[in-house]
């Protein structure tokens, strides 16, 4: 069967300035006398796949990785340096929340016009509109400029917009995971919908559970290149630390009671307490890099441990870098702890390994 998508050696190439100007006068002065320096970033590197009809793709990878250009790249919103994509039936992307939407207009009007901007004809939306409506669980707030709109109203709308008829091929990245649990729920039964419906779907999100249970097969890219391709519950194990073929049951570190979640990468959070497990690389050392989101009292702190090494302590910042020296090129316990008792939920996030000096984000 040919496939209905066919990424074929996809780069993506972006130039960045190395040298600040602040006006657009030294700009053009630098531009003249040729002194703009720029240095090249590779967002995408030789990038390959293809995806059948009906099929469910996920694709999963660090922040930063290029997953984002590539949904991108395949919905024709950018163009690759090299390489080609091709793709057969009309595309619904939802990349980010509010694209397509003027925020001085209503929920209602901008319903016509990204309705409009998805291809769909102002009788068909006028007809659609209450089921539109009921959908977004919006009300009378319809009627409102969407400038005052939250992030789950917005979420909201331009989930139920793109979502009032069956497409082709339908790009989702993250939007799941936006807004309250009951719309998620809502969110998840329409996506099994669609797909039910032979709808191609391809998948962006840092739930492991959601990638798991929704997609065929998955897509792990790092630093803008192909790390690996299959099976989804294989390649999400790999991602987490865990062997090809673990069913979770017997995952490394599921008998660790305090671990909130599998996955050691920065999209993940820990709560309280946190317990994982990790191969080391040569050096022996893990680095752990913690974003705290809310205002600090002064009397917070973490403590950390690899294996049974002596904790280190620290006051919490809002962007904390541990380094801790573990046992070179094995399988070590590490566990965080954090004094957040008194706050609802405790919350520490973006725990990530880094080993070997690898380069972080």
């Amino acid at each position: 069967m040919e496939p209905i998508i066919d990424v074929k050696d996809v780069s993506v190439r972006f130039r960045m300035q190395r040298d600040r100007v602040a006006s657009l006068k030294e700009y053009l002065v630098q531009a003249v006398t040729r002194k703009l320096q720029y240095e090249e970033f590779w967002a995408l590197k030789n990038v390959s796949f293809s995806v059948e009809k009906g099929e469910v793709m996920g694709i999963i990878g660090h922040n930063g990785a290029g997953k984002s250009t590539l949904l991108k790249i395949i919905s024709g919103i950018l163009q690759p340096a090299s390489g080609t994509v091709n793709s057969k039936g009309n595309i619904v992307p939802m990349l980010e929340l509010g694209s397509g939407f003027d925020y001085e207009l209503t929920g209602r009007e901008n319903i016509f016009l990204n309705g409009a901007i998805l291809g769909y004809s102002e009788a068909f939306l006028t007809e659609k509109y209450e089921e539109i409506l009921e959908f977004s669980e919006l009300g009378k707030f319809i009627h409102q400029p969407i400038r005052n709109y939250s992030s789950g109203m917005l979420m909201r709308l331009a989930f139920s917009v793109a979502t009032v008829v069956n497409p082709e091929i339908l790009i989702v990245d993250e939007i799941l995971a936006v807004g309250d649990a009951d719309f998620q729920k809502k969110s998840r039964n329409r996506m099994m919908e669609l797909m039910a419906g032979g709808t191609t779907v391809l998948f962006v999100s840092h739930t492991m559970s959601q990638i798991r249970e929704m997609c065929n097969r998955v897509v792990w890219i790092e630093h803008g290149e192909l790390v690996d391709l299959g099976p989804a519950r294989e390649i999400c194990n790999r991602y987490e630390g865990r062997e090809p073929d673990d069913d979770g049951e017997n995952a490394v570190g599921a008998d660790l009671k305090t671990m909130d979640r599998g996955s050691v990468y920065p999209d993940n959070w820990c709560g309280e307490k946190a317990e994982f497990r990790i191969h080391t690389g040569g050096s022996g050392l893990v680095r752990l890099k913690l974003y705290c989101p809310f205002a600090l009292t002064g009397s917070e702190h973490v403590m950390a441990w690899a294996d049974d090494r002596p904790p280190v302590k620290m006051a919490v910042q809002e962007h904390m870098d541990l380094v801790l020296p573990a046992a070179a090129n094995a399988l070590v316990s590490v566990r965080i702890e954090a004094n957040f008792s008194h706050r609802m939920p405790p919350d520490i996030r973006d725990v990530s390994v880094l080993l070997d000096g690898a380069k972080g984000e």
